[in-house]
């Protein structure tokens, strides 16, 4: 099995993932392992997501200007789905 060394993690983080593993009862090592999966396999979903609010930004970007529609309220709309 493959591992990982990671050097110069920030203290608060560190202890984020100590105070986590503890708490769901899994080693640092094990904790780790979990959250990158499932950060992993969210960043899939999150990467369309953004694809598609860029691509609907592009598309709106034109009217936008004349409408006065900000594309900061465009993407807090798209978060809110």
């Amino acid at each position: 099995m493959a591992s990982l060394q990671i050097r110069d993690m920030p203290e608060d983080l560190y202890e984020s993932l100590k105070l986590k593993a503890e708490k769901d009862h899994r080693s640092l090592a094990q904790q780790a392992v979990i959250l990158l999966s499932e950060a992993l396999k969210a960043g899939g979903r999150d990467s369309s997501r953004r694809i598609e609010a860029l691509k609907k930004i592009r598309a709106h970007k034109i009217v936008t200007k004349s409408k006065g529609i900000s594309i900061v309220e465009l993407i807090q709309e798209d978060r809110g789905r």
